[in-house]
């Protein structure tokens, strides 16, 4: 059975991985393209008909279940959130996660 939990966890494996982050397919969040478009481009529609196209089930959710908004907060930053059956994603959020550098152990893949 598909709950809402089950297709919430399909968007969020979508949105961490790139277009073209797996080979021979072009699957992926195109975020940056989303993001870094001029604020008065018309890119929303887009981004729905991308993701719809790699996750077919979002297809069945009408435009109340699934939608994109922006909110402005102070003189040029806009925050665009994804809503899912009314759970809001800052995808602003999720794009910093995925720039920042990976932290952690480090190996040398050519020591002998």
């Amino acid at each position: 059975m598909i709950t809402a939990k089950s297709i919430l966890d399909m968007v969020d494996y979508w949105l961490n991985h790139p277009v073209n982050g797996k080979y021979g397919s072009d699957f992926g969040a195109p975020l940056y393209d989303l993001l870094m478009a001029p604020l008065d481009a018309r890119v929303a529609d887009s981004f729905l008909i991308k993701m719809k196209k790699d996750l077919p089930l979002l297809s069945e959710l009408n435009s109340d279940q699934l939608a994109l908004y922006s909110k402005t907060e102070g003189f040029e930053t806009v925050h665009i959130y994804l809503n899912i059956m009314n759970v809001p994603i800052d995808l602003n959020q999720v794009a910093e996660r995925l720039s920042k550098p990976v932290t952690g152990e480090t190996y040398d893949i050519n020591a002998s």
